[in-house]
């Protein structure tokens, strides 16, 4: 009785999860929770669907910006002056006006944080000559980065004359996102800014509503438009504790909500979960190694040691065991760093991956009489 009682409640804690889970994308177009170091995804809805973007759109935006401030192409000193374009666009914007002279640097700051639609156009005509040009390159960088369903029209979002609308998928926005992350880490002394305020100007408020509510968001682009709904791609920094052998970062998309509230809440649950559920387990460092018994060796206490040290995301619950296998044709002596052999990474009993293993030292090989005896009496 007692077994099927457990079974029962094992049964029902399992239910719950699968039920809490689907609550997470529930009324949105789709959603996604990954480990930014790994990419590991650790929740997932509709991610392969052409959708529009609205205002993520700015990401790439920001990309092509970098890239050519990257090229020397143009600099962040830049005095940009607005031509009679930008002051067109509607929606969230910087309020400018044509002959308006600003920093390029204050205009990226404007559309990561006032999500500025004019501001867009100024950055697109300053850095390649004109908008068209512009969203050329935008449409370049997406064909580089491998997103074969990103179709960029304009350098802001909002819907054109004929409606259609920047497009892409969730899974290829989030890698548009890591590799934002990777390449130009610094849009989060941006995306982390509350407020941009430039006097006269008037004073815009991020538009990224977890800023205020979870302290440890740092990141990164909120939009809307009526065919996108509203949408959020967010970014926390999670400090190292009990479940997490070293700092996380989760980025959560959450695509399509209805209000600015649910785009809130389920940005937030989706977090939160991520945040409950899973850590980060340190399987093998550099410092520590794994002390192995070498028997073909003089001296046969053997640290091995990865070329960097391994982390594995792990999920409640999950059960890690790793394997040191060793080389069968090993010969000796061995220089120091050279492979001795590989370990195995188990993660529920099914293999995750594998990583190989070097001597942390010179290895000498043991005499003929040494490995004898050994091999009679297991010892010296």
């Amino acid at each position: 009785m007692k077994k099927i009682i457990i079974i029962c409640l094992l049964i029902i804690m399992c239910f719950s999860q699968f039920a809490y889970a689907d609550e997470l994308s529930e009324g949105l177009k789709g959603a996604m929770l990954v480990d930014y170091e790994t990419g590991e995804i650790l929740y997932e809805n509709n991610v392969d669907k052409k959708i529009e973007i609205a205002s993520i759109t700015k990401l790439m935006t920001y990309v092509v910006t970098k890239d050519a401030l990257k090229e020397g192409k143009v600099h962040l000193s830049d005095i940009v002056t607005v031509g009679e374009n930008p002051p067109k666009e509607y929606g969230s914007t910087f309020y400018l006006k044509k002959g308006d002279m600003l920093p390029l640097e204050i205009l990226i700051e404007s559309i990561l944080i006032a999500s500025a639609n004019d501001s867009c156009i100024a950055i697109a005509e300053h850095v390649a000559g004109s908008e068209a040009e512009f969203v050329k390159m935008m449409n370049q960088k997406a064909k580089e980065l491998g997103l074969e369903n990103t179709v960029f029209y304009n350098p802001n979002g909002l819907p054109e004359e004929d409606k259609r609308e920047n497009t892409m998928t969730i899974r290829e926005i989030n890698i548009l996102t890591r590799y934002i992350l990777n390449q130009y880490p610094e849009i989060l002394e941006i995306t982390d800014k509350m407020y941009i305020e430039i006097n006269p100007r008037k004073f815009e408020e991020n538009t990224n509503p977890l800023l205020k509510g979870m302290p440890l968001v740092d990141g990164i682009k909120t939009g809307n438009t009526n065919a996108a709904g509203l949408c959020l791609v967010s970014s926390i920094k999670l400090p190292k504790d009990k479940n997490k052998d070293k700092e996380m970062r989760l980025i959560a998309i959450v695509m399509g909500a209805e209000t600015r509230k649910e785009r809130k809440e389920k940005s937030q649950k989706l977090l939160e979960y991520g945040i409950e559920n899973f850590g980060t387990k340190e399987i093998i460092s550099k410092d520590k190694g794994i002390n192995i018994n070498l028997k073909k060796a003089k001296n046969q206490d053997v640290k091995l040691v990865p070329k960097k040290d391994e982390y594995l995301i792990v999920k409640n619950g999950d059960k890690i065991s790793t394997k040191v296998l060793i080389d069968e044709n090993l010969k000796l002596p061995l220089k120091k760093d050279k492979k001795v052999g590989i370990l195995e990474v188990y993660q529920n009993k099914k293999l995750k991956y594998k990583l190989d293993l070097f001597a942390n030292r010179d290895l000498k090989k043991a005499n003929i009489f040494i490995r004898i005896y050994r091999t009679l009496f297991g010892w010296l």
